[in-house]
């Protein structure tokens, strides 16, 4: 049986990680602070504690250094592009023409 909930938007992302970080970045964007992107340093924290505390990743269902079976440094990867994007988006440039 499927599960119903109301919602009033909805975030698709094929790794639940990478929507709340999408949504996170969109937010970092609205309110001009690209810092509510975390660094990848921070992602490696994230997932380190989270192996060390037992969590399992998704896919293996093994303690490991990846998420739902994407390395860490993919992850990283991710937040390094979001970080970028969003920094750039705000950046104002002024052009001659």
């Amino acid at each position: 049986m499927a599960n119903a909930v109301a919602t009033d938007v909805l975030v698709i992302g094929a790794v639940s990680n990478w929507g709340a970080y999408g949504t996170c970045a969109m937010l970092a964007r609205l309110l001009d602070n690209p810092d509510l992107v975390h660094d990848p340093e921070t992602e490696y924290r994230m997932l380190d504690a989270n192996v060390r505390a037992g969590a399992a990743d998704g896919m293996s269902a093994l303690p490991s250094m990846s998420v739902d079976g994407i390395s860490v440094q993919v992850n990283q990867g991710l937040v390094r592009q979001l970080r970028e994007m969003v920094a750039i988006g705000l950046t104002t440039v002024d052009r001659p023409f």
